[in-house]
Protein backbone atom coordinates (compact mmCIF):
# COMPACT_ATOMS: atom_id res chain seq x y z
CA UNK A 1 0.00 0.00 0.00
CA UNK A 2 1.26 3.49 -0.85
CA UNK A 3 2.02 6.31 1.68
CA UNK A 4 -1.19 8.03 0.56
CA UNK A 5 -2.78 6.71 3.02
CA UNK A 6 -2.24 8.37 6.22
CA UNK A 7 -5.10 7.29 8.66
CA UNK A 8 -4.39 5.63 11.77
CA UNK A 9 -5.76 2.19 10.66
CA UNK A 10 -3.59 2.59 7.39
CA UNK A 11 -0.17 3.20 9.17
CA UNK A 12 -0.72 0.26 11.37
CA UNK A 13 -1.74 -2.00 8.46
CA UNK A 14 1.59 -0.64 6.65
CA UNK A 15 3.93 -1.05 10.14
CA UNK A 16 2.46 -4.79 10.38
CA UNK A 17 3.08 -5.84 6.46
CA UNK A 18 6.50 -4.31 6.70
CA UNK A 19 7.19 -6.16 10.46
CA UNK A 20 5.67 -9.37 8.81
CA UNK A 21 8.03 -9.18 5.40
CA UNK A 22 10.77 -9.04 7.34
CA UNK A 23 10.07 -11.58 9.95
CA UNK A 24 9.20 -13.82 6.45
CA UNK A 25 12.63 -13.07 5.32
CA UNK A 26 14.47 -13.95 8.58
CA UNK A 27 12.52 -17.46 8.68
CA UNK A 28 13.06 -18.39 5.39
CA UNK A 29 16.55 -17.53 5.86
CA UNK A 30 16.81 -19.85 9.11
CA UNK A 31 14.84 -22.29 7.01
CA UNK A 32 17.04 -22.74 4.02
CA UNK A 33 20.22 -22.68 6.41
CA UNK A 34 19.07 -25.98 8.00
CA UNK A 35 19.61 -28.87 5.71
CA UNK A 36 17.70 -31.33 7.42
CA UNK A 37 14.79 -28.94 8.34
CA UNK A 38 14.60 -27.98 4.60
CA UNK A 39 14.66 -31.31 3.75
CA UNK A 40 11.37 -32.07 5.65
CA UNK A 41 10.01 -29.35 4.27
CA UNK A 42 10.85 -30.12 0.71
CA UNK A 43 9.04 -33.54 1.07
CA UNK A 44 5.56 -32.21 2.49
CA UNK A 45 5.14 -29.18 0.19
CA UNK A 46 2.71 -30.17 -1.29
CA UNK A 47 0.63 -31.03 2.32
CA UNK A 48 0.21 -27.66 4.12
CA UNK A 49 -3.03 -27.83 6.18
CA UNK A 50 -3.13 -24.23 8.28
CA UNK A 51 -4.20 -21.33 6.38
CA UNK A 52 -2.17 -19.28 8.82
CA UNK A 53 -2.47 -16.55 11.41
CA UNK A 54 -4.24 -13.67 11.91
CA UNK A 55 -1.57 -10.79 11.51
CA UNK A 56 -4.01 -7.70 13.15
CA UNK A 57 -4.24 -10.28 16.37
CA UNK A 58 -0.58 -11.05 16.48
CA UNK A 59 1.42 -7.68 15.86
CA UNK A 60 0.04 -4.35 17.88
CA UNK A 61 -1.03 -1.06 16.33
CA UNK A 62 2.66 0.10 16.15
CA UNK A 63 3.56 -2.99 14.45
CA UNK A 64 6.72 -3.67 16.28
CA UNK A 65 9.29 -6.62 15.44
CA UNK A 66 8.68 -7.88 19.08
CA UNK A 67 5.18 -8.47 18.31
CA UNK A 68 6.02 -9.58 14.57
CA UNK A 69 7.82 -12.49 16.03
CA UNK A 70 5.02 -13.86 17.98
CA UNK A 71 3.15 -14.82 14.44
CA UNK A 72 6.14 -17.70 14.19
CA UNK A 73 6.03 -18.73 17.67
CA UNK A 74 5.63 -22.48 17.08
CA UNK A 75 5.74 -22.62 13.30
CA UNK A 76 8.96 -23.38 11.47
CA UNK A 77 7.15 -23.20 8.22
CA UNK A 78 7.59 -19.68 5.84
CA UNK A 79 4.84 -20.66 3.76
CA UNK A 80 2.07 -20.16 7.06
CA UNK A 81 3.48 -16.92 7.21
CA UNK A 82 2.99 -16.44 3.61
CA UNK A 83 -0.66 -18.02 3.98
CA UNK A 84 -1.21 -15.30 6.77
CA UNK A 85 0.08 -12.19 4.43
CA UNK A 86 -1.42 -13.22 1.50
CA UNK A 87 -4.50 -12.96 3.80
CA UNK A 88 -3.76 -10.25 5.53
CA UNK A 89 -3.25 -8.63 1.88
CA UNK A 90 -6.61 -9.22 0.94
CA UNK A 91 -8.91 -9.01 4.00
CA UNK A 92 -6.89 -6.19 6.66
CA UNK A 93 -6.63 -3.49 3.12
CA UNK A 94 -10.32 -3.75 2.70
CA UNK A 95 -11.26 -2.71 6.46
CA UNK A 96 -8.53 0.14 6.86
CA UNK A 97 -8.50 1.79 2.62
CA UNK A 98 -12.60 2.02 3.19
CA UNK A 99 -13.68 5.87 2.61
CA UNK A 100 -15.58 7.49 5.31
CA UNK A 101 -18.18 9.25 3.31
CA UNK A 102 -20.60 6.19 4.26
CA UNK A 103 -20.29 5.11 1.19
CA UNK A 104 -17.72 1.79 2.18
CA UNK A 105 -15.96 2.47 -1.14
CA UNK A 106 -12.58 0.75 -1.24
CA UNK A 107 -9.77 3.09 -1.88
CA UNK A 108 -7.03 0.91 -2.69
CA UNK A 109 -6.65 0.28 -6.47
CA UNK A 110 -7.29 -3.11 -7.50
CA UNK A 111 -3.95 -2.88 -9.62
CA UNK A 112 -2.27 -2.21 -6.67
CA UNK A 113 -3.69 -4.88 -4.57
CA UNK A 114 -2.91 -7.12 -7.20
CA UNK A 115 0.66 -5.76 -7.60
CA UNK A 116 1.20 -6.87 -3.72
CA UNK A 117 -0.35 -10.28 -4.84
CA UNK A 118 2.28 -11.04 -7.50
CA UNK A 119 5.25 -9.65 -5.17
CA UNK A 120 4.36 -12.07 -2.71
CA UNK A 121 3.43 -14.93 -5.09
CA UNK A 122 7.34 -14.43 -6.91
CA UNK A 123 8.43 -14.77 -3.47
CA UNK A 124 7.39 -18.18 -2.74
CA UNK A 125 8.28 -19.55 -6.45
CA UNK A 126 11.82 -18.38 -5.53
CA UNK A 127 11.48 -19.58 -2.01
CA UNK A 128 10.58 -23.63 -3.59
CA UNK A 129 12.92 -22.90 -5.47
CA UNK A 130 15.88 -22.70 -3.53
CA UNK A 131 14.26 -25.02 -0.58
CA UNK A 132 14.83 -27.50 -3.65
CA UNK A 133 18.18 -26.96 -4.15
CA UNK A 134 18.87 -26.73 -0.48
CA UNK A 135 17.67 -30.26 0.53
CA UNK A 136 19.34 -31.81 -2.78
CA UNK A 137 21.65 -33.56 -1.58
CA UNK A 138 24.95 -34.49 -3.14
CA UNK A 139 25.00 -38.08 -4.63
CA UNK A 140 27.20 -40.67 -2.23
CA UNK A 141 29.41 -41.72 -5.91
CA UNK A 142 30.58 -38.02 -6.26
CA UNK A 143 31.03 -37.64 -2.73
CA UNK A 144 32.69 -40.91 -2.44
CA UNK A 145 34.81 -40.39 -5.30
CA UNK A 146 35.80 -36.52 -4.00
CA UNK A 147 36.93 -37.94 -0.81
CA UNK A 148 39.23 -40.31 -2.27
CA UNK A 149 40.94 -37.43 -4.56
CA UNK A 150 41.67 -35.99 -1.98
CA UNK A 151 43.18 -38.62 -0.01
CA UNK A 152 45.21 -39.32 -2.71
CA UNK A 153 45.93 -35.57 -3.53
CA UNK A 154 46.75 -34.63 -0.07
CA UNK A 155 48.80 -38.22 0.76
CA UNK A 156 50.71 -37.75 -2.24
CA UNK A 157 52.26 -34.05 -2.32
CA UNK A 158 54.35 -34.34 0.28
CA UNK A 159 56.46 -36.84 -2.01
CA UNK A 160 57.15 -33.83 -4.43
CA UNK A 161 59.56 -32.04 -1.60
CA UNK A 162 61.62 -35.48 -1.30
CA UNK A 163 63.95 -35.04 -4.28
CA UNK A 164 66.90 -35.72 -4.00
CA UNK A 165 67.98 -35.76 -0.53
CA UNK A 166 65.73 -39.12 0.17
CA UNK A 167 68.69 -41.17 -0.26
CA UNK A 168 70.88 -39.13 1.96
CA UNK A 169 68.33 -37.91 5.18
CA UNK A 170 65.71 -40.51 4.80
CA UNK A 171 64.21 -40.34 8.71
CA UNK A 172 64.06 -36.07 8.59
CA UNK A 173 62.24 -36.86 5.21
CA UNK A 174 60.26 -39.48 6.33
CA UNK A 175 59.07 -37.77 9.42
CA UNK A 176 58.43 -34.60 7.77
CA UNK A 177 56.18 -36.62 5.46
CA UNK A 178 54.14 -37.94 7.90
CA UNK A 179 53.40 -34.87 10.05
CA UNK A 180 52.63 -32.79 6.81
CA UNK A 181 50.12 -34.95 5.41
CA UNK A 182 48.78 -35.75 8.99
CA UNK A 183 48.38 -31.66 9.20
CA UNK A 184 46.47 -31.58 5.52
CA UNK A 185 44.28 -34.15 6.88
CA UNK A 186 43.74 -32.92 10.26
CA UNK A 187 42.42 -29.83 8.41
CA UNK A 188 40.37 -31.66 5.68
CA UNK A 189 38.41 -33.03 8.86
CA UNK A 190 37.93 -29.89 10.47
CA UNK A 191 36.38 -28.46 7.50
CA UNK A 192 33.89 -31.35 8.09
CA UNK A 193 33.49 -30.94 11.13
CA UNK A 194 33.01 -26.52 10.98
CA UNK A 195 30.62 -27.59 8.04
CA UNK A 196 28.34 -28.50 10.70
CA UNK A 197 29.25 -27.60 14.16
CA UNK A 198 26.07 -28.20 15.98
CA UNK A 199 26.16 -32.36 14.80
CA UNK A 200 23.21 -34.04 13.91
CA UNK A 201 21.62 -34.99 16.96
CA UNK A 202 18.61 -33.28 18.77
CA UNK A 203 21.08 -33.34 21.67
CA UNK A 204 23.69 -31.18 20.07
CA UNK A 205 21.48 -28.67 18.62
CA UNK A 206 22.05 -24.99 20.26
CA UNK A 207 18.74 -23.09 20.67
CA UNK A 208 19.96 -19.07 19.68
CA UNK A 209 18.75 -16.79 20.97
Amino acid sequence: MTEQYTSPAATAWRCQTKDAIVQLIHETVAVLRDERHSAALARNVGHRTGVGIDLSSKIGTRGSVQGARVITSGSDDPMVLVHSLRSHLYTESDRVCRKNDGTGEVKIELFERCKMIDQLHEFTVSYRNLLRLASSPLPFPLVQMGRTFTAVWTLSLPFVLIGDDFAEDSLSTFTFVILLTYGFLGLEFLSRMLANPFGGYQRDRVKLP
